[in-house]
């Protein structure tokens, strides 16, 4: 009686909490819509789609974590099987069925499993080769099936990773015993879906959820802070093998800057501390440099120049010399040092007599300053072509624009790859040019007539056009906008917003080859997303110079349908505008043209005056 005592005794802790966790399975099982509804009810209605893509990604992952594991369970029930078969070990398709079921145990399934076999060998067996063959098949299966077969489909199909995996068989283990074992995996992946979808557990995500590492910017940052710039150098490295040199200093070495100057405004680090880190940037981005120069092709000789100014700080400097490694290819760039103050950069920018004029800035203060600073030097220099490049991949490109007038610059960036892009556009323009001669349209000499009637863009309404065009790019986040109007054969800009000056003053180009007249002759409105892939435009030198990549407009079309000039919009990158932008395009330009015939209406005839 004692000995059954002892023996049962023991077996009455796990034997209750199996049956407890089975009867609590069974009665969620058969009321899982129940608990799904009330589940919903509880998340209430202003977080209902949150709970629903929970509950959807959870039993997903664990549908197909479960079909993982069944396929990876039969596969070793079978092979388990077939090699039993050949060594000799009786009733190998048994062995093979309770491997097969024993496996869904995590980690002590198996070896329950192997067990029969082990002993099954030493009974039947004359000798120890049947033994031995069969714990060389459980340990080949298991290492194959453990550390290859099942952290892919696992991993894939949980998005746990494997020592979440372990974690939790051993804390469900320590509360559920065998059952919580068995439950593990299931009800780890419910948890990393919680914390994915609730902000509050995300914690659960990060400690739990597949293994994230972070991105390169985050580990160069960190590589710097701790001073480890042994480590920095190598992660520059090896992402420069794989990346170009303007993505890499986007991607990673711009990103870590602007943490650099969030820490050092949030008080993190010391000013003195963050910029020995900037200096130690500086010098491995141009030890980096030298060494790739050693190796690579010389630069092209270009007598091209750009100014780069720091709209700041350091930092900014800093990013400005990253700029000028950027141009190389297609413009002498030259670095001024952030301690210049404003009649400094007015007399460098007097003596250098550049190109363009790039002002740069880091974030998170960096618009406020650069915005000055274009400012400034518009104001000193009214024909300098000003390039703003505020180095952020957070902010929106035309949330930029908006918050950095056009007067000031002519052109916003937001990335080197943009800037060199833009200048290279803006400084290499194609010297072909077509002359032919199209035809005259009968509408031309309408067009014409209408344009010696109406005379109203040499009076004081000029301005009205002017503030037209400048809120005609905000609203449509372009950098340029024209009202062009038709003289003749030749065209000319009545009001635009984000042109350099000298743009205005070139040759004016035969009508029928603008870009403007086509839309000018266009039923509603003509959109070319890519300017430089439309062989129409191919020799548009007007567009050439400019390095425009994107055009929409919509043509001036009076009542009588007589068309006087168009409205437009462009970009040096290319875009789409979507369905209800072409309208309002097209509605803005009816709205022009009956101000423009009310204009002319209140005018009163030469007849009349004369016979006054």
């Amino acid at each position: 009686m004692s000995m059954a005592s002892r023996t049962v005794v023991p077996l009455i802790h796990p034997l209750t909490t199996i049956f407890i966790v089975v009867i609590f399975l069974i009665f969620m099982l058969l009321g899982r819509e129940d608990l799904r509804d009330r589940a919903l009810r509880l998340a209430g209605k202003g977080r209902m789609h949150v709970t629903t893509t929970a509950i959807e990604d959870a039993s997903r992952r664990v549908s197909r974590y479960l079909l993982m594991q069944l396929v990876v369970n039969l596969l070793y029930g079978v092979a388990v099987s077939g090699a039993l078969w050949v060594i000799g070990v009786p009733k190998p398709l048994l062995w093979g069925v309770l491997t097969c079921v024993l496996r869904f145990v995590p980690y002590i399934g198996i070896l329950i499993a192997a067990a029969g076999p082990l002993l099954v060998s030493i009974a039947v067996s004359a000798h120890w080769s049947e033994l031995i063959w069969t714990v060389i098949l459980y340990l080949v299966l298991e290492l194959i099936a453990g550390n290859f077969i099942e952290p892919l489909l696992y991993g894939a199909s949980t998005g746990m990773s494997a020592l979440a995996i372990l974690i939790a068989a051993i804390f469900w283990t320590l509360l559920w015993g065998l059952p919580g074992l068995l439950l593990s995996t299931p009800l780890t992946v419910c948890l990393v879906v919680m914390g994915r979808q609730v902000p509050q557990l995300q914690f659960l995500d990060v400690l739990f959820g597949e293994e994230r590492i972070p991105p390169p910017s985050e580990r160069f940052y960190q590589r710097i802070l701790s001073s480890n710039t042994h480590e920095a150098k190598a992660l520059l490295d090896h992402v420069l093998t794989t990346t170009p040199r303007a993505e890499v200093y986007d991607t990673v070495i711009i990103p870590a800057l602007t943490m650099i100057e969030e820490a050092r405004y949030a008080e993190e680090i010391t000013a003195t501390r963050a910029e020995e880190m900037l200096q130690e940037i500086e010098e491995l981005v141009e030890n980096v440099y030298n060494l790739s120069q050693t190796i690579a092709s010389p630069s092209r000789v270009t007598e091209k120049t750009v100014v780069c100014i720091p709209a700041r700080d350091l930092a900014d400097e800093v990013a400005c010399q990253l700029a000028l490694q950027v141009l190389e290819d297609i413009a002498s760039a030259t670095v001024m040092s952030a301690d210049y103050n404003t009649s400094d950069v007015q007399q460098t920018l007097a003596e250098l007599e550049s190109d363009v004029v790039c002002v740069i800035g880091v974030p998170p203060r960096a618009v406020r300053h650069l915005r000055m600073r274009c400012h400034q030097i518009r104001l000193r220099f009214p024909q300098a072509v000003v390039v703003a490049c505020v180095l952020s991949s957070d902010d929106v490109l035309s949330n930029l624009r908006s918050r950095i007038p056009t007067e000031d610059a002519q052109h916003v960036v937001s990335s080197l790859q943009l800037l060199n892009e833009y200048l290279s556009s803006l400084l290499y323009p194609s010297e072909a040019q077509i002359e032919t001669e199209g035809p005259v349209d009968a509408v031309l000499g309408e067009t014409v007539q209408e344009m010696e009637r109406i005379d109203l863009f040499d009076g004081p309404e000029e301005g009205v056009f002017s503030r037209l065009a400048s809120d005609l790019a905000r609203a449509f986040e372009a950098p340029i906008a024209l009202i062009t109007v038709m003289d003749g054969q030749r065209r000319f800009w009545e009001a635009q917003c984000g042109l350099p000056a000298a743009s205005l003053t070139s040759p004016e180009s035969d009508r029928d080859l603008s870009i403007c007249s086509q839309a000018s002759f266009s039923e509603s409105s003509l959109v070319i997303p890519d300017v430089a892939e439309d062989e129409r435009f191919s020799h548009d030198c007007f567009l050439k110079d400019n390095g425009i990549r994107f055009y929409a407009g919509a043509p001036l079309k009076a009542h009588d349908d007589t068309i006087i000039g168009s409205i437009c919009v462009l970009d040096t990158r290319p875009r789409q505008l979507s369905e209800h932008q072409k309208k309002t395009l097209v509605f803005i330009a009816n709205a022009v043209m009956t101000a423009i015939e009310l204009h002319a209406d209140s005018i009163p005839d030469e007849s009349e005056v004369d016979e006054a």
